[in-house]
């Protein structure tokens, strides 16, 4: 009996993944609100301290972070 209970709970396990299958990519999502929302990439150096848009070693990774979405997404103004 204990085989019995085995093979049906695989079975069902089963009926149960398969359901969860897709045949193909999901909706397409429009990304320019997101992109809009982004504002645009944040310029900034982090070499010379007597640039104007110099960046400090605490927030360079903030700003690539920042800029790494837009990019990711495929923003336009990230291009």
């Amino acid at each position: 009996m204990t085989h019995t209970i085995k093979y049906t709970s695989v079975i069902l396990l089963g009926l149960v993944l398969a359901g969860c299958a897709t045949t193909g990519p999901g909706p397409s999502v429009n990304l320019n609100p997101v992109c809009d929302a982004l504002i645009g990439p944040i310029k900034y150096n982090s070499t010379k301290k007597d640039s104007t848009r110099y960046a400090g070693k605490a927030l360079v990774p903030d700003l690539k972070a920042h800029n790494r979405v837009g990019q990711n997404l495929g923003c336009a103004a990230y291009r």
